[in-house]
């Protein structure tokens, strides 16, 4: 069996479960797309229900926040969650 360094451990990502919890994200989220945030109380369970929550979302923010980051936060977070 190889081994490996903590150094080389502390660089994996994933796998931990997600930085954040459920309802930390649906706090930061609501003011930005409450409907979607009401629709979805439950965290999702794989990348493709993380992404439709967070496609939802961007369409019930509009195309001006999606544009002004709206786009990259929920991405970056969908990563952090369910890394590809």
């Amino acid at each position: 069996m190889t081994e490996l360094s903590l150094d080389i451990l502390s660089t994996v990502t994933g796998g931990a479960g997600p930085s954040q919890s459920w309802e930390q994200i649906r706090q930061a989220a609501a003011p930005h797309c409450p409907q979607t945030v009401a629709q979805h109380p439950a965290a999702p369970k794989s990348r493709s229900q993380a992404q439709a929550i967070g496609n939802a979302c961007l369409t019930e923010m509009g195309s001006f926040k999606a544009a002004m980051g709206g786009r990259e936060k929920i991405q970056a977070g969908i990563d952090a969650a369910f890394p590809r």
